[in-house]
């Protein structure tokens, strides 16, 4: 999130001004809001852009780093549209059918491995292309759910 052209991130109640780093991050590497507005539209060049960010022999995290470019990063909807047709030309990447996120919306899953075996599966509204849910582990995991999706120019209102 953006306040008045400085970064801010929100964790936990608790809104922190970003220092040092850039506020985004994939494979390790800093990102700015910028470097991701100009990745590739086209899948395959996009998919060979991230595949050149991973540190040598992580190969394992090209999936984990595309699917990040749909729900954690600031992506424009060509760079989010070309990460889809990427993910999906992944022969790692697997489609589980139907399924409904923890608030019981419905959406279509996918999942891949991590490369700590860690099994990630992703809840995607088909209508709006919007991540509604990642879990990693299955029920004993981590279940990260997403609300809403988009930008503003204030902070949250925190209790």
């Amino acid at each position: 999130m953006t306040r008045q052209g400085r970064a801010w991130i929100a964790e936990e109640g608790e809104i922190k001004r970003v220092t040092g780093r850039s506020p985004f991050s994939m494979a390790g590497r800093d990102l700015t809001y910028q470097q991701i507005q100009a990745l590739p539209s086209d899948a395959a060049a996009l998919r060979e852009r991230v595949a050149a960010m991973l540190p040598a022999g992580s190969e394992g995290l090209l999936a984990d780093a595309l699917s990040g470019l749909l729900w954690t990063k600031p992506s424009p909807p060509r760079v989010r549209a070309a990460a889809y047709r990427a993910l999906a030309d992944l022969p790692e990447v697997r489609y589980l059918g139907a399924r409904q996120d923890e608030r019981g919306r419905a959406g279509e899953a996918f999942s891949f491995a991590l490369p700590s075996c860690v099994e990630r599966t992703l809840i995607i509204d088909p209508a709006t292309s919007q991540v509604l849910s990642c879990s990693d582990g299955g029920h004993d995991g981590r279940h990260e759910i997403v609300l809403t999706a988009g930008w503003t120019d204030r902070g949250p209102d925190l209790p």
